[in-house]
Formats: C-alpha cells, structure tokens, sequence
C-alpha cells in the first residue's frame, strides 16, 4: 500500500504509539520508525541539580542528576527497548537515531543495512 515513516523522540503514550504504529501495519502499509534521542536524554550527563520545564505544560522540576542517573537510565533503555522490540514483533523497522549525527549520513547507514538485509 505505502511507507509510512516516522521521525520522533516518541515521547508520548507509548501504549497508543504503539497502537498507532500497528494499524499502520494491519493497512498492510510499510513502517519505519526513526527513535531521535539526544545524548543527553539518553546518558544525563548533567552533574548538579537542574531545574527542568516541561515544554508543552510548563510544568518545572527540580532533580539531583547524581542520584538519580542510574535508574533515568534503567527507565530510559526500557523505554527504547519497548519500541524497539514492539516495531521488531510488529514486523516494522526500528533505528535509534542520535542528534548528534547528520541525519543524511543515519539515513544513508540504515539503507546501506536495509539493501545488506535483501
């Protein structure tokens, strides 16, 4: 039928993401979810307390990274681990992608796997 692409931080509901991504499939169309993290979402490399807003709500909180890093962390591969073995069982492609990284050169890399894989 069709490609469909998704390019996200997939920061939302993951259950209705998910759910989302599926009826794509079930349309028959192709799916392919690009994960865009940054490093610093992934790793929290910020050593003293950080006020964070949320930028959608405003909402603030103030956090301790130093303790707090090691089970954000924990949450943080669950989280990509989830999407990634949900789109895997769901026969639809997954590829973290970091903002760091040029998007034509991720691009390039994931279909230089995708045409290894056919």
């Amino acid at each position: 039928r069709g490609l469909v692409i998704v390019i996200s931080d997939l920061f939302d509901e993951q259950d209705e993401v998910l759910k989302a991504l599926k009826h794509f499939r079930f349309k028959k169309n192709e799916v392919i979810v690009f994960h865009l993290l940054d490093k610093a979402e992934i790793q929290l490399p910020f050593g003293e307390s950080v006020l964070y807003e949320d930028m959608e709500s405003g909402q603030k909180i103030l956090s301790e990274p130093d303790i707090i890093r090691k089970e954000y962390i924990r949450v943080v591969n669950d989280f990509m681990n989830n999407y990634k073995l949900s789109c895997r069982d769901g026969d639809m492609d997954y590829c973290h992608m970091n903002t760091a990284e040029p998007l034509d050169r991720a691009l390039g890399l994931y279909l230089a796997r995708r045409e290894k894989l056919k």
